[in-house]
């Protein structure tokens, strides 16, 4: 039966044969060789985003991002690459709403017009500017107010006619005069020279009639000056004049402001850029927000542009840099840059919808943040007060109507998903200025919702997926497809191998370097099958087979080669372990100096050599002891006591319990015997169930007394039934135990009493072999050997070296002599004479006595036994003390 178990050295490693090179060159290879389901659920997902971009998002599985160049995001352009219909130019402006200074406003254009419309919305602002200033300052424009001036006069005269005051009409021009130089009237600064003072005749040929006409003119004149100034002092005592005034003056007052000056040349200008081709077709689109936008530039800009130019004025006097808290803007903002526009998304230079790969995933890069905000004084980061202007795009809101690649971990570690997914929801996101406290004492800075009907291609694992599903209730609700890709891909039957065989020749190819003989080829391939810990399966990442091309390619030019061959393959990987193996070395040092107990010959009670993977890197074997003792049947994890025991190797031990005991599930042996297994010089944690196999040998050795081979090692985990099961790490583990033999036996001189060394691994196990040549080598010269169990029972027989009904047999008999002893010796204590009833006052509990000498003697004497007793026999005493509290007896006197 041992032979049939013994694993051939031809199934120890899988062998790849290519048919030829120039084949392999001829096939043509895809993005994710093998991975038809993945790229199903991609291709499902892009399908899907056509028909509605807001309800369709991707969780991508198997795959990990790459800083650049990365096949997803390849995949990605490439497949969206005939989508034409590149999303809108995204701009944001002020608000211009007077009790939100900070406030913006959000609207589109089509791809490509938003930086010229920028462009020309700042020339339109600054020729209405220019324009206004010229306007306010023509004669043409001067002489349409004195126009609007005497139309008010004339309806203030009827008023003043009512109150009996006569404003003559020829005073109407040198009443705007006044108006249009002080802004204001009041009848206080009407100038009496208003009045016409009539010219004296001169020279020798003045007749006597016109003396006489000039004469009565001037006491006309006089008496309309007495009249005036009476009049004046009269109507001021008017109750209804002040109110008179005061709208006569605010009429006045509204025909001064630059907003009635200036509103006309404005509206001029706006009518300009309406009527521009690029813009006239977009405003008929309402969807676009230009209508609105230009209503309230239309509202804003005639009351602002006096304000305007009186902030040019006084820069233009190298005043500006100087005024503190100057008119215009908030916090102490020019009026102008209220005119300005922000082009958040500039999609002019985009073919195709857009592709992003996020490489940041803080909120500043992901949804937006303001630019140069941050200032330094003093050793200390404070915010400065932003403007819309300053705010910048993130790229889920540059990706809107594209996708965005994004890593789920990333954005977990960032603290930012919850905001993102947010985002994702309502397909819009505001874009905060975020800082220190000293911007949190001021209003924040805060954008108009920006449109991010962005598609996110999420990628992450597959215990991720699950945990955001059950935390985040709304996650499958956005995250409706979901494509899953493998680390590694069946090769049965040859499958997928001359895919791989013409990545790794293209691969070579594209560094220029030596040729690669098939066998190399072959030699990578092996690699990969190894890597992914099956025989049939190869690992899919092609950094891995570029990675080792490199490496390959180096060997190969140092040894002066024309060609790669398998050589330089496994000089390469050789060499790669050697720099990664400082830790390895040491462990096995410590193996071989003796400082890490480990035999490799011999046979011990209760110690196994199980196998171990350390910092997931290299094997080793680690001592794994059981010792029984009399006790009431119970099985004790030292790692557990100590805190060193995860939950996997809790629950491998509870298993090796319930397998021995289910195996001596006989009312007539029982199991008064308790054991402790440990894993011994074990400081750092154990976890796993891989020792379950070696458990169990174990605590049949120490049961049934018969040694444990240390010559062998074992790996396996097993159910309640004793079946083996399959475990990680396979090849690791059993290269880790050919290693330390061969240290520890010099290379081999030193045999063991059997005459080669083994380990033992579960028949599951076995497809996962693709074991070193080296050891293959040892194999088929026979020093070492790997052999395969399905059950605890046939590797019992190969550690133990007996049948298994033997073994049982042993383990019987041990236990019967133990039940048998305790019987004896308990009948010997109840037959001796009670001295005292102070035995009812002692503890029942079997370990307490156990574990107190003193209590366990106080009772010996109590019944008439004297001297020091011997351990086993303190051991039968408190079993028999207790067995009799437990069935309500009393020892007998």
């Amino acid at each position: 039966m041992k032979n049939d178990l013994e694993i051939p050295a031809s199934r120890l490693c899988r062998k790849i044969e290519l048919d030829s090179l120039d084949d392999i060159e001829k096939v043509k290879t895809t993005a994710f060789i093998g991975q038809e389901r993945g790229l199903d659920g991609l291709e499902f997902f892009v399908d899907m985003v056509g028909f509605d971009t807001n309800k369709y998002n991707v969780f991508v599985t198997g795959h990990e991002l790459k800083r650049n160049d990365d096949l997803l995001v390849e995949w990605l352009c490439e497949k969206t690459s005939r989508k034409t219909l590149i999303p809108d130019d995204q701009l944001l402006s002020s608000g211009f709403d007077p009790d939100d200074a900070k406030g913006t406003y959000a609207f589109r254009m089509p791809a490509g017009a938003g930086a010229r419309f920028v462009q020309d919305f700042e020339s339109m602002i600054d020729n209405a500017i220019l324009e206004s200033q010229k306007a306010a300052s023509s004669n043409e424009q001067m002489e349409i107010l004195k126009e609007k001036i005497y139309d008010v006069l004339a309806e203030h005269t009827k008023f003043m006619e009512r109150l009996g005051v006569t404003i003559p009409k020829e005073t109407y021009s040198a009443l705007a005069n006044s108006v249009l130089q002080s802004g204001q009237m009041n009848l206080n600064y009407i100038p009496i020279d208003a009045l016409e003072e009539p010219v004296a005749p001169e020279g020798d040929d003045i007749d006597q009639k016109g003396q006489t006409e000039y004469e009565e003119q001037l006491k006309r004149y006089k008496k309309q000056q007495i009249e005036f100034i009476a009049n004046s002092n009269k109507i001021q005592l008017d109750t209804g004049y002040a109110e008179e005034m005061k709208r006569f003056n605010k009429r006045l007052y509204d025909l001064m402001d630059p907003s009635a000056i200036l509103k006309e040349t404005t509206k001029e200008q706006i009518q300009k850029l309406l009527e521009r081709d690029y813009i006239r077709t977009t405003v008929a689109l309402s969807d676009y927000g230009l209508a609105s936008f230009f209503d309230k530039i239309m509202t804003n800009l005639p009351k602002d542009i006096s304000q305007i130019i009186g902030e040019m004025q006084v820069q233009n006097q190298g005043m500006m840099g100087g005024i503190m808290g100057m008119p215009g803007g908030e916090n102490g903002l020019k009026t102008r840059d209220k005119y300005q526009l922000n082009l958040l998304v500039d999609n002019s230079e985009l073919t195709a919808v857009p592709v992003i790969h996020a490489l940041e995933h803080g909120y500043d890069h992901l949804i937006g943040t303001a630019r140069g905000a941050e200032v330094t004084q003093g050793g200390q980061i404070f915010r400065k007060d932003a403007k819309f202007t300053d705010l910048v795009a993130g790229d889920l809101i540059k990706a809107n109507g594209g996708y965005l690649v994004i890593d789920a971990y990333e954005l977990l570690l960032k603290g930012t998903f919850n905001k993102f997914m947010e985002a994702v929801e309502d397909s819009e996101a505001v874009i905060e200025s975020s800082g220190s406290l000293a911007s949190i004492l001021r209003s924040q800075l805060k954008s108009a919702p920006i449109d991010a009907h962005t598609s996110v291609i999420m990628v992450g694992d597959e215990s991720l997926y699950y945990a955001l599903n059950r935390f985040f209730p709304n996650f499958r609700n956005l995250f409706k497809a979901k494509a899953q890709f493998t680390s590694g891909v069946d090769t049965k039957d040859g499958r997928h191998l001359d895919e791989f065989a013409a990545l790794i020749v293209d691969s070579f190819a594209t560094y220029n370097g030596v040729e690669p003989h098939m066998d190399a080829v072959e030699c990578i391939l092996e690699e990969g099958l190894r890597e992914s810990g099956e025989q049939r399966r190869i690992i899919t990442d092609p950094d891995f087979y570029e990675d080792l091309v490199m490496r390959s390619l180096r060997e190969a030019s140092l040894d002066g080669a024309k060609k790669v061959s398998s050589v330089h393959v496994k000089q390469a990987m050789a060499k790669k372990r050697y720099r990664r193996g400082a830790i390895e070395e040491r462990v096995g040092e410590l193996i071989e100096d003796g400082t890490i107990k480990v035999d490799i010959d011999g046979r011990l009670v209760g110690q196994v050599n199980a196998l171990s993977i350390y910092l997931g890197e290299f094997g080793k074997p680690s001592k794994l002891t059981v010792r029984k003792c009399t006790g009431k049947g119970t099985i004790r994890n030292i790692e557990e006591k100590a805190n060193l025991s995860g939950n996997h190797h809790l629950k491998s031990v509870e298993i090796m319990e319930s397998i021995i005991k289910g195996e001596l599930d006989d009312a007539e042996v029982g199991f008064p015997i308790t054991a402790s297994v440990a894993f011994e010089q074990s400081y750092g944690g154990v976890d796993g169930d891989s020792a379950t196999l070696a458990q169990v040998v174990g605590l049949v050795s120490a049961l049934s007394g018969i040694g444990v081979k240390q010559n062998y090692a074992i790996t396996g985990s097993a159910n309640q039934y004793g079946d083996a099961q399959a475990i990680g790490g396979t090849n690791m583990k059993i290269e880790g135990f050919y290693k330390t033999c061969k240290a520890m036996s010099d290379g081999f001189e030193k045999k063991p009493e059997d005459g080669f060394y083994a380990v033992i691994i579960p028949k599951s196990n076995t497809s996962d072999l693709m074991l070193r040549d080296e050891l293959v080598s040892s194999v088929q010269e026979g020093v070492f050997k790997v052999y395969e169990v399905m059950n605890y029972k046939e590797a019992c027989e190969l550690l133990l070296g007996k049948e298994w009904d033997d073994i049982l047999c042993a383990m019987k008999e041990n236990i019967y002599k133990t039940r048998d002893f305790v019987r004896e010796f308990s009948d010997s204590m109840t037959s001796q004479p009670k001295k005292t009833s102070a035995i009812t006052t002692f503890s029942s509990d079997l370990e307490t006595l156990l574990d107190n000498p003193g209590e366990l003697g106080k009772i010996a004497t109590d019944i008439g036994i004297s001297g020091e007793l011997e351990p086993r026999e303190r051991m039968a005493l408190a079993y028999a003390f207790h067995a009799s509290n437990v069935y309500g007896q009393r020892l007998k006197p």
